[in-house]
Parts: structure tokens; sequence; C-alpha cells
């Protein structure tokens, strides 16, 4: 979830909160407003809150009697709240606490006077090596028409790099190191991850910027859209004559319950029937790439398609089987499922 953690998604986690084991929430906006959702966990034995904005406050109310992990590094906790923390029964049987607000005096007293096990050193003296956040790209759109700059957002920790590739290839520490703003003039996958010496790689960020050239010159939708369909718990519409959508060089919102319906245009919409699509090109283009984006959300009832087939039409006028890729279903949904999505072509 990153930066769009909120406490409705803490509360989805509560009606599960007896099989929660373990709890990794690093390197997100979890603070204290969200760690009242986290202070009744009976089977939490790992906790992770490293790189979040939580105090004191949050230690308080942390009383998971199993929990035996809990992760602090990079946080705002002081000496009085892990003091308290490791005085209570079933404090936590280790905790790491690097690079806190607690001074190094304060360290070697609670080290000293707690029987928790309390790590204050470096990542070194640390039982498991810590993974580095994901880099946070920042653009507005990924479809433009000239040239795009794109810019990694800046760690919180010091001495990290952000390595990046933009030919197909996964970024390792012989990739180029961002220094400055990227442009680019036209189309290519941008692939980046966070490095830094004795810590783990963080996972790879991926996103395809596309350049616009108007390839497509008209098209026409074959599936029927006459239909109205229940998007949220109080909203019914059809996407009946929202055609342009397809091609109109925007992503679609990101939605969820209590969407308007303005947000909801963004996309189109079938169920339980195939989305069909007949695209005229430029003459003489050849298309490398087709992409599609779609939106999974189950609390919308809405899901990813199951295949996609591409065709292109020959010279005597019929259409031939091009490419397909088929997608797992991973979750059983109700039967009055959404298939929402946009088209973006690009060379």
């Amino acid at each position: 979830m990153k930066k769009n953690l909120e406490g409705k998604h803490m509360k989805h986690l509560r009606k599960i909160k007896n099989q929660i084991v373990e709890l990794d929430l690093s390197n997100s906006n979890f603070d204290d407003l969200m760690s009242e959702l986290i202070s009744d966990l009976p089977s939490l034995k790992i906790l992770r809150l490293d790189q979040t904005n939580i105090t004191d406050k949050t230690l308080g109310l942390l009383n998971n009697s199993n929990l035996e992990v809990l992760n602090l590094c990079n946080t705002k906790v002081s000496y009085k709240g892990l003091n308290n923390l490791a005085k209570i029964d079933g404090a936590p049987k280790t905790i790491y606490a690097w690079n806190t607000a607690v001074s190094n005096e304060d360290q070697v007293r609670l080290m000293a006077l707690n029987s928790s096990t309390i790590n204050f050193g470096s990542s070194e003296m640390f039982s498991e090596m810590l993974r580095l956040s994901t880099p946070d790209i920042s653009f507005t759109n990924n479809i433009f028409n000239d040239s795009i700059v794109i810019s990694f957002a800046d760690s919180q920790l010091k001495n990290i790099d952000t390595h990046y590739t933009l030919d197909e290839s996964e970024p390792n520490e012989e990739s180029p190191v961002y220094a400055q703003p990227i442009t680019l003039n036209s189309s290519a996958r941008l692939r980046a991850k966070s490095i830094k010496k004795e810590w783990h790689d963080s996972e790879m960020s991926e996103i395809m910027f596309i350049k616009n050239n108007n390839y497509e010159t008209e098209f026409a939708l074959k599936s029927d859209l006459d239909n109205d369909y229940k998007i949220s718990h109080s909203m019914r519409l059809s996407f009946k004559g929202n055609d342009s959508i397809l091609f109109d060089k925007q992503k679609g919102d990101r939605i969820s319950k209590g969407v308007s319906s303005e947000e909801a245009l963004t996309w189109l919409g079938v169920r339980e029937d195939d989305f069909i699509v007949e695209v005229k090109l430029k003459e003489n283009d050849k298309i490398n790439f087709v992409t599609i984006s779609a939106l999974e959300n189950v609390d919308m009832d809405t899901m990813f398609p199951q295949k996609i087939e591409v065709y292109g039409k020959n010279f005597n006028g019929d259409f031939d089987f091009l490419n397909s890729i088929e997608i797992s279903i991973t979750k059983i949904l109700m039967m009055e499922t959404l298939l929402i999505l946009e088209i973006s072509l690009f060379l």
C-alpha cells in the first residue's frame, strides 16, 4: 500500500485478527492515528514498523502478549516509550530500534535495565537484513505527446542509490544511478530499485511510459454496453455512450466503494461477455505493443479479464490471430462481475 494506507484497510485486517501472525507495515504512511487498530492482534508474533511515522503513542497501545519481534528502525520512538514497553508483561522478546530518537546514553540504560533484547546497533548487528522501500516514481500521466520528465521522490534514508533501466532489463548495482530528472522522448519501460550496502534491495518499480502518436484513426466497439451495473453499495450506472474513453490518452481513476459516477466513467465495463474493440490504424504502422489497463476490485465485484487476444486484418479482409495472454484467476467472485478497462497502442 506504501503511502496509500488508510484506517479502513486496517479495519479489514481486524476481521481476521486471530489469524495474523506476521504484519509488515514498514515503509508505509502508517502512523499513530492508525495504531489503535493493531493493539488487539492476539496471535501476532512479528511486527515491522520500520520507516513509519509512529511515536511513543503507538508503543503504549501494544499489548500483544505473543509478540516476539518488533522492528522500529527509523522511527521517532524515544527512551520513555521503549522503557515503558519493555517493562510490561509479555513485552517483545527482541526489539530493533536503530536510528530512533533514543540518545546513546539512554540506549545503554535501556539495554542494561530491561529483560527484552533491544538492538540499537548498525544493520550488521541485526539478525535479519532490512529491505529498502521501493522507489517512488513521480509523474502525472504515463501517456505523453512530445516528451515527459520523470523524477523519484527523496528517500528517508541516507546514501541510498536508485538504479534504473530503460532497456527492459532488471536494475542492479551496475545499472545507471538516478541523479537528476529523466527526460523521455519516446516510449519506454522504466524499472527502478533502491540499493544500499548491507540492506536487501527493494522490490522493483516498473511503469510503461507511452508516447502518443495518435496511431488509431478510428475504432468501433463491438460489445453491448446497454446494461447497467451496480459498482458500489449506492450506485448503478451504464457505460453506454462512453466509448471515447478507450483512446482518450488518460489513465482511468483509482476507484473504490463510494466512487462518483464521473470517476467510474473513466472506464468501460462488461459483464459475462467478451469485450471486443476493432481499431483502424494509420497506413503502414507496425504495432509492437498493445497495452490494456484493467481494474480488479473485489469490493466492487470487478475482476481482470481471463484472457486477452489480438487479431490483425489480412489483405482478404479477414482477421488472423496474432497473439494472446491468459491471466490466472486467483479469486472466486460473485456472478455479477465486471471487466473494466482502457486501451493504449504504441510503436
